[in-house]
């Protein structure tokens, strides 16, 4: 089995794992409007193992950014606060949402169930959205967290489509 298959074997159990945890429902909220974090065993979004290192990774997989990161999610959270608990190679679920009201090529991206932490940016996801409606699947992982220190956050991802 090639290095390909094994990374995209790789990226289809993160999505799994992400979708398992699942992806229904309003997070719980602490008395300050944020995500709570149940335990230390819950909170880690599924790992995908791979030497994100490895230059294969780059002919393999497209780079891109996280849009809408300064906005709430759609369950009215600060996407800033879920950010920095984001770790390089957690992975990632990607959903279509035809009937976003902004972009009917939407493609909402989730970490650790359902945390929804923005979109793929509409440019990117005007080619990938027709793709996905005829069964394509949408993989990746977080590659960095950047920002912080009283800077905006942002992230950096890899994905690739499975077709």
């Amino acid at each position: 089995m090639g290095i390909e298959w094994l990374i995209i074997l790789a990226v289809i159990g993160g999505v799994v794992g992400g979708i398992i945890q699942g992806i229904k429902g309003k997070p719980k909220l602490s008395q300050n409007n944020q995500p709570q974090t149940p335990n230390k065993a819950l909170s880690k979004s599924p790992k995908v193992d791979l030497d994100i290192e490895d230059e294969s990774i780059s002919r393999l997989f497209t780079f891109t950014k996280i849009a809408g990161v300064t906005y709430k999610n759609k369950f009215g959270i600060s996407i800033q606060s879920i950010l920095p608990q984001l770790e390089p190679k957690d992975s990632l679920l990607f959903i279509r949402n035809p009937d976003n009201e902004y972009d009917s090529n939407a493609i909402e991206i989730y970490w650790n169930g359902n945390n929804h932490i923005g979109h793929i940016n509409r440019d990117f996801a005007a080619d990938l959205a027709p793709k996905m409606d005829n069964g394509a699947v949408l993989g990746g992982f977080v590659m960095e967290v950047t920002g912080g220190d009283g800077l905006t956050y942002g992230c950096n991802i890899a994905i690739r489509l499975i077709e």
